[in-house]
């Protein structure tokens, strides 16, 4: 391998861009595209980065950068919920409250859904609390140049401590910011904050009753509202390419619209979410995975306030879960009456928790062994009859056992 080959390919594996890099393709073409569209833009409409951030509401902030402010009273209503609600919101499994004024709330809008160094963030949306107002900021790239700047601004808005939440962001917003930071070899203000996926909880609870989990999904099903005249999110590279071709605007408007949607969606998701996790079942959703969530954060007494409240409708699987947590507090006779139930109905995993209840709490062996004896054939369950019969005395005893087991 030549010098030149490994100095490249040394370049690709740390991030930094090559001439013969994804990256470097993607900025040749925008470059060709843009000076294609601006030279249109002389002989045709004349629409320049000043007049497309007039036309937009907003700013040209720097070379290749629009940037749209706009305050949005928390009275307002998005859907049925009033985005006041985001000052109640309650806490999530790993996510506990925090002052909503450190919430931080984000949004991409992109050249390609395939990630890696070939797809442009072209538009990034913000949006925070500031008193009884949604704080939204929206940039918008007009030319690949002008990513650096928009990457910095944001950097200056934000103060380093907020709690960030996006939609899917875990897996395609954030890793996307951090690798175009890189290259454009500016700070990354995103990866260090605390982070809440709202997409992960929204799915454990009701990924077995919805169909899909997207965004519009949870905006049709929990917060009620139904987009109108939207540009979907597939569409959205390809208005951006009209621009950097033709200098056409005309869809840019329907981008910066899909965008604020989400954002303002997310605000009003959070705190129905929170309340799906407190009574699922009145929400729609599924209640074990919710309390397998809460226990696996540490939080088993709501865990076991779901369980019980609901226990006669619960489904084996749910059972089992509450058997458990009862077992951990040492309620054995409640567990013990759900194992009870369970075990009749067949289940082995029942069966064996009564055979070890009985001998190693109870220590009633020859009732841990008429259960024991009620497994599956195996090596355990042999293993675990012959350590019985050996506490039992006297040896005839034995025998009754064989003859009285069920």
């Amino acid at each position: 391998m030549s010098l030149g080959a490994q100095l490249a390919r040394l370049h690709r594996e740390n991030g930094v861009v090559g001439s013969d890099s994804t990256s470097d393709e993607l900025q040749q073409r925008l470059k060709r595209l843009q000076a294609k569209g601006q030279r249109r833009a002389v002989a045709g409409s004349g629409f320049s980065d000043e007049k497309l951030a007039a036309h937009l509401g907003g700013n040209l902030i720097a070379p290749g950068v629009v940037r749209v402010d706009e305050r949005l009273s928390l009275v307002t209503r998005h859907g049925v919920v009033s985005l006041s609600a985001i000052k109640k919101s309650s806490a999530l499994p790993g996510w506990k409250p925090v002052d909503v004024g450190r919430l931080l709330f984000m949004d991409t809008e992109t050249t390609g859904l395939a990630g890696g160094s070939g797809t442009l963030a072209f538009m990034l949306g913000l949006g925070r609390l500031e008193g009884d107002d949604l704080v939204l900021r929206q940039y918008l790239l007009t030319s690949f140049a002008g990513e650096a700047a928009m990457l910095k601004d944001c950097a200056d808005w934000l103060n380093g401590d907020e709690r960030l939440v996006t939609y899917n962001g875990k897996s395609f917003d954030l890793p996307l910011l951090a690798g175009r930071s890189r290259m454009a070899a500016v700070p990354d203000s995103f990866s260090g904050l605390q982070h809440l996926d709202l997409l992960h909880p929204l799915r454990r609870v009701f990924r077995a009753r919805w169909s899909g989990c997207g965004l519009s999904t949870a905006e049709r099903k929990l917060i009620g509202f139904q987009r109108l005249n939207d540009l979907s999110g597939a569409e959205a590279p390809e208005a951006w390419f009209d621009w950097i071709r033709r200098r056409d605007p005309g869809r840019l408007g329907g981008v910066l619209k899909h965008n604020r949607w989400d954002l303002i969606s997310m605000v009003a998701l959070l705190p129905l979410l929170s309340r799906a996790y407190l009574d699922p079942l009145k929400w729609g959703g599924e209640l074990l995975p919710v309390a397998r969530s809460w226990s696996k954060a540490g939080r088993e007494d709501l865990a076991l306030g779901l369980l019980e409240n609901r226990q006669s409708g619960l489904s084996p699987p749910g059972l089992a879960e509450l058997a458990r947590i009862h077992r951990r507090h040492g309620a054995w006779g409640k567990a013990c009456a759900i194992w009870s139930r369970l075990s009749a109905a067949g289940d082995v995993e029942a069966t064996e928790a009564l055979a070890k209840y009985h001998e190693h709490v109870a220590r009633d062996l020859p009732t841990a062994y008429r259960f024991s004896i009620g497994l599956p054939d195996g090596r355990a369950r042999s293993k675990r009859c012959r350590r019985l019969s050996a506490k039992i005395n006297p040896g005839q005893q034995t025998m009754d056992l064989f003859a009285s087991a069920p």
